[in-house]
């Protein structure tokens, strides 16, 4: 596979799509009995049907190795490369860096579909000249027919059903807002492989969005007024490319507007791509399971999510375990005997692993607010508090190594019931590397402190900020003198109270805030600085929509399934949903 970090992951199926149109020389790869083969070769690219099509010659050994490989179900590899061009580190900000290379690329994985029927091999032939060829000017009619016959037993034409597909936009994407618009400036003179230029259209559709958005966020009933037509897909990009897709690249004269060039984006074969929103499945979906359990995280790869979003704390032996809350709560917990909490148990970081297991969280008390709140929640006797490995090995199993984590660090500047940052930070990344999930794991905090000691621990991973500026949590204390403590030194006051200018300069790659703190502006300032935005908790399905309007790159929510729907009345495609285990207990 294409190695891809999450930061630079492009799963916008229109954007992709888009790219593939405009870049149609590719390099074919296959295994063959003298070791790896490769051709370049032109391609046409079929969305409606998923596919590519091209052709070899048939002195070309290759075309054997397409034959084998449609005979016994193997898969060939096609690479894609889209615009790209060299980063000097003079156009950074920070004097100690070393120079890279921003891209584009896709690879695609399917098994070859041989073309041997002379009118389907003619008309495949025919459809390749007519991107490149006015047919008023030539046309393959014009060949001689002994000569087009000649041609055409001398090639071997096949498809290529797209089964899997990486793609990856690396545009500075993990450098600071200052670094990026360093690299921005610097290309916007220069000349880049394969460009194209588009200024005036991302002009145009910056001054549609920033309306609309401020109208969507004010609570406008109606949906506002469509952008121009060449933009529609631009309002789904996603969190790898939807900033720095446009900002570095378009900014730099490549264009990759010209990738949301057309009208509404077609249909997608699920499972193919990621969709292009974050779908992440509160406390792994609470709203339909019992909250952070393996049996929740099994309903939730069975409905269909993008990510897991869990909460994590700390066992005095040291053991990173899935739970929310700092102390045991009594709404939720029971003892092995049976009997409820009358009151919050011990800090859970006194607690080792064996105790902490003797616990049943598999169902609410039903006098509890959390039952009140739930009431579609499906109960599930004997489930237990489970390790953060524990839910790895089973998402891993489930998911075939698809599904992403969102890790929340349940830690409070001010709680002595919580454990050390340093300490939380160590045991989680011991377990993410242990997984191999890095690439598509995020760790989120409304505590700073340990987003901090991410980044310089693991710059690898992606980090949220979150934020809440309400009565029962403000992590912000906008106005406040000095920093709040839990951001970790940053006073958002330095930064005229801008919140995305905050998590920007901190190093942040996601800001998630409340979502009824959103204010018009904030997501296409966060977007404008590179950052992806994700909203929480969000139940309504109104106001899941209204959000997606909104231009937001993912939400979480207690009801995955609600969100599901929302997306599939708006068009958007859906994450793949995965098969469960027989036993759905713990």
């Amino acid at each position: 596979p294409m190695y891809v970090p999450p930061e630079f992951r492009l799963d916008d199926p229109a954007a992709i799509d888009e790219l593939l149109q405009a870049h149609d020389f590719g390099l074919l790869v296959t295994a063959g009995p003298a070791g790896p083969e490769a051709t370049h070769l032109p391609f046409v690219y079929d969305a409606a049907r998923r596919l590519v099509e091209g052709h070899l010659s048939r002195g070309n050994p290759q075309w054997r190795s397409l034959e084998r490989l449609a005979a016994e179900g193997g898969q060939a590899l096609l690479i894609v490369q889209g615009p790209h061009a060299y980063v000097s580190p003079r156009w950074y900000q920070r004097p100690a860096a070393v120079p890279t290379w921003n891209y584009l690329a896709v690879h695609l994985y399917g098994t070859p579909r041989p073309v041997a029927e002379r009118d389907r091999l003619t008309a495949q032939q025919r459809r390749l000249a007519a991107r490149y060829e006015d047919s008023a000017a030539w046309s393959l009619e014009s060949v001689a027919p002994d000569d087009m016959d000649r041609l055409m037993r001398g090639i071997y034409g096949f498809e290529l059903p797209i089964a899997r597909l990486e793609a990856k936009a690396k545009l500075s994407q993990n450098k600071t807002a200052a670094d990026r618009a360093g690299v921005a400036a610097a290309l916007e003179d220069r000349p880049v492989t394969n460009s194209w230029h588009a200024g005036r259209r991302w002009r145009r559709w910056r001054r549609w969005r920033r309306s609309a958005e401020t109208a969507t966020l004010a609570g406008m009933s109606e949906s506002p007024e469509d952008p121009p037509s060449a933009f529609r897909r631009r309002r789904r990009l996603s969190s790898g490319s939807r900033g720095w897709l446009l900002v570095t690249l378009l900014l730099a004269a490549l264009g990759v507007a010209t990738l949301f060039a057309g009208g509404e984006r077609p249909g997608q074969a699920e499972g193919i791509w990621t969709p292009g929103l974050d779908l992440q499945a509160h406390r792994a979906g609470r709203g339909l399971r019992p909250e952070n359990t393996l049996a929740a995280v099994r309903h939730a790869l069975e409905t269909g999510v993008t990510t897991l979003e869990l909460d994590l704390g700390l066992t005095a032996d040291g053991v990173a375990v899935v739970l929310h809350d700092r102390r045991l709560n009594p709404e939720i917990t029971r003892t092995a005997e049976g009997t409820w909490l009358v009151e919050p148990g011990p800090p859970v970081h006194r607690l080792t692993r064996r105790a902490l297991a003797a616990y049943d969280v598999g169902r609410a008390h039903p006098e509890s607010r959390t039952a009140e709140r739930f009431p579609e929640q499906q109960p599930v006797e004997g489930a237990r508090i489970p390790t953060l490995a524990e839910v790895f090995a089973l998402a891993e199993s489930l998911s075939d190594g698809r599904i992403r984590y969102n890790l929340e660090t349940k830690i409070a500047p001010d709680d002595p019931a919580s454990p050390a940052p340093e300490a939380i930070v160590a045991a989680v990344l011991r377990d993410i590397a242990a997984a191999g999930v890095a690439a598509r794991t995020t760790i989120q905090s409304f505590d700073w402190r340990s987003l901090a000691l991410v980044q310089a621990e693991a710059p690898e991973i992606a980090t949220a900020y979150l934020t809440a500026e309400r009565r029962w949590l403000d992590n912000l204390q906008r106005g406040h003198p000095g920093p709040s403590p839990w951001t970790a030194g940053v006073d958002l006051d330095a930064y005229a109270g801008s919140v995305p200018a905050a998590v920007a300069e901190a190093g942040g790659r996601i800001w998630s805030p409340y979502y009824r703190d959103l204010r018009p502006g904030d997501v296409a300032e966060a977007q404008r600085l590179g950052l992806a935005v994700i909203v929480w908790t969000v139940n309504d399905p109104a106001d899941m929509a209204r959000l997606i309007e909104a231009g937001v790159d993912g939400l979480i929510t207690d009801y995955p399934d609600r969100l599901r729907t929302v997306m599939a009345e708006q068009g958007l495609a859906l994450p793949p949903a995965f098969a469960a285990e027989a036993d759905a207990g713990e």
